[in-house]
């Protein structure tokens, strides 16, 4: 699986859940290791510098991207754990998942993604996606929020992808 896409999966899979629902994560650098149990893929590490702003930006397009790709939208919060189950749409294939995200105060979570797809995308029909979340403490200088620096050091720029409705640019 392409490394940019488990992201943009976890956003549409959360995206939908009204932020006053979910556990709220603290600003600052944040750590996401995802890995996929039971293949040969090592896991891949991305570093993410959020703020209130960046945080609501990424419900935003979350919600957005989940109410043109997804038929089925179901979320339940019990305490610290967000189950959410989808039947979404991404070209050809639907793709139905059961995540479940486990929060550990505001500076850790724990997503399990189990996804089916029909017919199979990227060659595969049933994956497993873990993501682990963890705060490393504040945005270093060098970036800004909506900065996600990937796998391999790439640096990109989410700030377009993560404008509000309004267009206006993020602060």
């Amino acid at each position: 699986m392409r490394p940019v896409l488990p992201f943009f999966i976890l956003l549409l899979i959360t995206g939908q859940a009204v932020a006053d629902q979910l556990p709220e994560r603290k600003a600052g650098l944040w750590q996401l290791t995802m890995s996929m149990p039971g293949r040969s893929m090592p896991p891949t590490i991305s570093k993410f510098c959020i703020d209130a702003a960046t945080e609501s930006a990424l419900m935003g397009v979350g919600l957005s991207a989940s109410k043109e790709m997804c038929s089925q939208y179901n979320v339940q919060v019990s305490g610290n754990i967000v189950t959410i189950d989808t039947t979404c749409k991404f070209g050809q294939s639907t793709q139905i998942a059961h995540a479940v995200t486990t929060y550990s105060g505001d500076s850790f979570y724990r997503t399990d993604i189990l996804s089916h797809y029909a017919p199979p995308l990227f060659k595969d029909a049933d994956n497993e996606i873990t993501i682990e979340g963890k705060w490393l403490g504040a945005c270093p200088t060098d970036m800004k929020p909506g900065e996600m620096i990937g796998p391999g050091g790439l640096k990109m720029n989410l700030g377009g992808a993560l404008r509000p409705a309004t267009n206006q640019p993020l602060q």
